[in-house]
Order: structure tokens, then sequence, then C-alpha cells
């Protein structure tokens, strides 16, 4: 994902018209960022210059805000972020914390009254237009994320010193959890066919709801691409293991597969061309589990309409990148998908990141 500079990629409008989005979108006002950090929103971002104090009309939804503190011998540091949800008209509130060099919550009462000042457009000059051009593209990245996901999943409030560790779904390993009673026969089963582990983890960890499954693997896609957190690539990596390495389940939930392999397919998009082909990438995890995910979804036994859309997606792997599946019957040993690519490197998060 190529990183731009906010102010590049202005619409031009009419006052109007930006008025009309300050008060319909979101703002971030953010106070004492060092100059020449480098502070960005999504997919954008800029150098923070003397007067810079923040991000107007922000379109509703999830967003991730990120930066990277620069020293003054022109060295960056490590690269840090956090999400927000925000709503028609909200305005976030942080200021930076010179010790842990990251952005904090101000006090509640402190708060209310810089957001006012920011709804009555005293900070106006110092606040950044959202890049709205591109914004297409990280809302389809974004789709299924809730303010209920970035509560679920973001570091704890007033945190000066980010944490990568998240509270994310502790997906099963090989076998069946100790509270399930299971023979040998069914924990063979559950190594092959991870469709039981899936309906277990929709009941007790998405209460119920697939589309908080999808909401929590965008999340943790944007979180290892632009925040560079391996762990969430870590578990980015099982949850594509889990819903790759299902069959019954795609019987069970036809919408929750479909809705999968689009959001699967806008994160591909994100990948460069020689993702299956490069030195890195050419023998990853996913080259394994899609070969698998793909026989399955293209089966006699599949519904149509998947069927189709697995056949779509082979030919577009091939007709993008020139996939080509890799030849498992040379492995004697049986593939156990949950845990495909434990130990492999992150070719995506560090080729897309370098695109």
């Amino acid at each position: 994902i190529n990183a731009e500079y906010m102010g590049k990629s202005h619409i031009l409008m009419d006052n109007e018209r930006a008025r009309a989005l300050f008060e319909a979108g979101g703002a971030l006002l953010c106070l004492d960022v060092p100059e020449g950090t480098h502070f960005g929103i999504d997919m954008f971002e800029c150098e923070a210059g003397p007067r810079f104090r923040g991000v107007k009309m922000i379109p509703p939804g999830a967003h991730f805000v990120h930066w990277r503190p620069v020293a003054r011998t022109g060295e960056a540091g490590l690269k840090a972020g956090v999400f927000v949800y925000l709503s028609p008209g909200q305005v976030e509130v942080r200021k930076w914390d010179p010790v842990g060099e990251t952005i904090v919550r101000v006090p509640d009462a402190e708060s209310a009254a810089l957001a006012s000042a920011v709804r009555g457009f005293q900070f106006d000059s110092q606040l950044g237009a959202y890049p709205l051009d591109s914004h297409d593209k990280w809302a389809a990245l974004m789709r299924y994320v809730t303010a209920a996901t970035v509560a679920a999943l973001e570091f704890a409030s007033g945190n000066s010193e980010p944490q990568w560790q998240r509270p994310y779904a502790d997906l099963p390993a090989r076998g069946p959890p100790a509270s399930v009673r299971h023979s040998a026969a069914s924990t063979t089963l559950w190594a092959m066919d991870k469709s039981a582990a899936l309906r277990l983890l929709l009941d007790s960890h998405w209460h119920g709801d697939p589309l908080l499954l999808l909401g929590e693997l965008q999340f943790c896609f944007a979180d290892f691409v632009l925040g560079e957190n391996l762990l969430s690539f870590e578990h980015w990596k099982k949850l594509l293991a889990l819903l790759c390495g299902c069959d019954e389940a795609l019987k069970w939930y036809p919408s929750l597969f479909l809705d999968f392999l689009d959001v699967l397919t806008i994160q591909l998009h994100e990948a460069p061309l020689d993702f299956f082909a490069c030195d890195l990438s050419q023998d990853n995890f996913l080259t394994h589990i899609l070969k698998g995910f793909l026989e399955v979804l293209e089966s006699a036994t599949t519904e149509p309409q998947l069927q189709a859309r697995g056949s779509a997606l082979r030919r577009w792997l091939v007709s993008k990148f020139g996939w080509i599946p890799p030849d498992d019957d040379a492995d004697d040993e049986p593939t156990v998908v949950s845990d495909v690519g434990s130990d492999c490197e992150t070719p995506l998060r560090c080729n897309v990141a370098s695109e």
C-alpha cells in the first residue's frame, strides 16, 4: 500500500461542500505532535509541520491512525498506531506523549472543550483534509469492521505505551478443546475439516454472528499491513487457515463464505504482482491453503454459487499473479491446516509495505 502525503490528494471543492463534509464527517485533533513526525490516517501519510493539529472531514467508520517519531538526527523510529471509530460529527481528541512517543487520550472535560472548539472552526486552518479520493478502497478493506470490533480489539485507552498483544480469539489447534467430548475419529476429522472448530468459535467468540469474524479478519489485516504488527499477521494467517480449511461449513454458512471470498479478493488486490512468484512468497502458507480451499469450492457437492465464485477466484489468481498451485503430492505426510504457516516469514506484509 503506497503512502501518500495528505494535501497531494485533496479534492477541489467550494466552501459549501467543504462545510457539509466537515459537519457530516468526523475529525481527529492531535495536539503537540512534534514537527517532522510521520503521521498518517488509513492509507495516507504526511510529515507533520509546525502547525499540524490533525485531520478533518473524515468519513464515518473505522480508521487507523498511525505515526512514526523522527529523532533529531532524522532517523525514523518504530511505527505505532491506533484504531478509532468515528460517528458523524464526532471529534476524537488526542495529544502527543513525548515519553512513550505515542498519542494518548486527554481528560474528558478538556476533550469536550477542545471538541467544541473544533466544531466552531477554531482549529480549521490547522487540520488537514482527509484524502477522500481513495476512501472507497479503504472502506472496502474495512467493510465489516464495526464500532464493536474496534472496542473489543483496540488497546486499553490512555495507555501511553502501545502494546502489540490484542485480545484476538484463541483458535483451536490440532484437536478439539478439552471441554468438547471427542473420539479418535472425531479428533482426526477435526484436523482435516475445520468446520466444527468454526461453528464452535462462531458461538463462543463471535456470538453467532459471522460478520464479526470477517470484521476481525479485516482488522488484523490492516493492523499488520499498516501498523506492522506481527502478532496481527499471525492471527490473520490463523483465520485464513480456519476458513480455508472448512468443508462441511460451506453448506452450513454459504453466505459467510461468499462474503469471505469478497474480503480475501480485496485483500489480495493489495499484494504485489510477484507475490506468488518471488523467493519470499512462492512457497508461503497461502499457496497451500488456497489450493485445498479452491478444490473444495469447485467440488460437485458445493453450492453452485460458491462453485462459480471459486472458479472465478482461481482464474483471477492465474490472470493477475500467474499463480500455479503447489504440488503437494510430493509430501508423504498429511498437512494439518491449522498449523500451516506457523514458522513462515511475513511476505505479504513486507511486499505490500514496500510496493
